[in-house]
């Protein structure tokens, strides 16, 4: 029931990869940014 696209040609694994890369960058990059933001409020407090 797909419609037939560009990105149809691309193999499924690839899809499956970036997706699993982009969950593992969000579980990564995510707490260390909201780390780094709480240690920049509590440094920025007067």
């Amino acid at each position: 029931m797909h419609a037939p696209t560009s990105h149809a040609t691309a193999p499924l694994p690839l899809t499956w990869m970036a997706r699993a890369w982009w969950q593992r960058l969000a579980c990564i990059a995510l707490p260390c940014a909201l780390m780094w933001g709480l240690v920049g409020w509590a440094v920025a407090l007067p």
